[in-house]
């Protein structure tokens, strides 16, 4: 029988809009619902975010309890403790313990900033001194960054922001209220934090690039960010993060237990999967693409691809003598297994500690392992 399973065509179409379309003006967060089309909105086309009011009482609710917990004596890892191999060396100055992971993971090789080329959101290029550079598109995979880059582009610091500001709307996190609204401004006022390409190595893979985000959000004069408007040229740079927070009109955050703990998995690589099904044109035939032959071998993706394949061929003089569609359905279903995957990790809180608020009970756990999400990346 069969397996029941989305086509790749029905999940392209399901996440395709018209940008001639009107839409939202805002993207509402509220921990559960963020798509991976959602991400791209706000880390390429640079939509505004807004919080439910949901997400604000759950975060306010869950933000009293770590407070009340260490007042009352508990170990609780990360807040009165150390880090890692740390763990069994308790302290009690919960607000150092933040401060010192921050210094401790913003590292990596970055540029000065002052001769460093700012990106727009939609890939364009530009320079500091306001001339307009060659102009070309980026996309979001890794392999695409020129060897003399030293920060990630701007997409995706901002996919990290939406991605972890989304995690901490669910209200499992312990966090303060200004915390994610500093997350929400950075996004709606376009300051964007420098990060560091080449960082730290961890269980995540991730700490040091939240750390990064985190020194911005504090103001910190040793962290940049790009900021500026973005239609005028040269008028985007690479600042000093308490300058760019203070021209933006946005206020500093102050670490308190547990503010400043990084660990999730909110730094995905976003790839976009431009489906090419083009093959060599040759005097072949179309037949191996008939739906009886796939209907005895229902592999979904195969179906998906030789439906689509005799569908573009459908009144030309082009034919395919390969198995085409043998090739390409297993790949299209790597990615509806991926987006599943991903859109799952979207909305899940991946933080250590986690706080159940019905009980006030504080758990431990591994959550921030980022193996269900590169695992597939790696199948891909």
């Amino acid at each position: 029988m069969a397996v029941s399973m989305p086509s790749f065509t029905d999940l392209v179409l399901s996440q395709w809009r018209d940008p001639s379309l009107p839409t939202k003006a805002t993207l509402a967060v509220d921990g559960r619902s963020l798509t991976i089309a959602a991400v791209v909105e706000v880390s390429r086309q640079l939509k505004h975010v807004e919080l439910t009011s949901e997400s604000i009482n759950a975060i306010e609710v869950c933000s009293k309890i770590i407070p009340e917990k260490v007042a009352k004596g508990h170990v609780i890892y990360g807040v009165n403790t150390g880090f890692g191999g740390s763990a069994d060396t308790g302290s009690n100055d919960v607000e150092r313990v933040q401060q010192s992971l921050i210094s401790h993971l913003t590292c990596g090789i970055a540029a000065d900033g002052k001769q460093q080329a700012v990106l727009k959101s939609d890939g364009h290029l530009y320079q500091n001194n306001g001339d307009l550079k060659e102009r070309r598109q980026r996309t979001l995979i890794k392999s695409s960054l020129p060897l003399n880059d030293t920060c990630t582009p701007e997409s995706w610091a901002r996919a990290s922001i939406i991605i972890r500001l989304n995690t901490l709307s669910s209200g499992a996190s312990g966090i303060r209220v200004d915390i994610v609204q500093s997350l929400l401004n950075h996004l709606n006022k376009d300051v964007v934090p420098q990060i560091p390409v080449r960082g730290s190595i961890s269980a995540s893979g991730d700490l040091s690039a939240l750390a990064w985000i985190g020194a911005v959000m504090e103001g910190k004069s040793s962290a940049t960010a790009s900021a500026g408007p973005r239609d005028v040229d040269g008028a985007r740079r690479v600042k000093r993060a308490d300058i760019a927070l203070d021209e933006a009109g946005i206020a500093p955050i102050s670490l308190h237990p547990k503010k400043a703990s990084p660990s999730s998995t909110a730094r995905p690589a976003v790839a976009g999967a431009d489906g090419d099904e083009r093959g060599v044109a040759l005097r072949g035939s179309d037949e191996s693409f008939e739906p009886f032959i796939a209907q005895v071998r229902p592999r979904p993706g195969q179906v998906d691809s030789a439906r689509n394949i005799k569908a573009f061929l459908d009144g030309t003089a082009i034919r395919y003598a390969q198995p085409a569609s043998q090739w390409i359905g297993p790949v299209l279903e790597d990615f509806c297994l991926a987006h599943d995957q991903l859109t799952i990790e979207l909305n899940s809180v991946t933080d250590n500690p986690l706080i159940e608020t019905a009980t006030g009970r504080v758990f431990h756990g591994g959550n921030f392992q980022a193996r269900a999400v590169t695992g597939r990346e790696m199948g891909i």
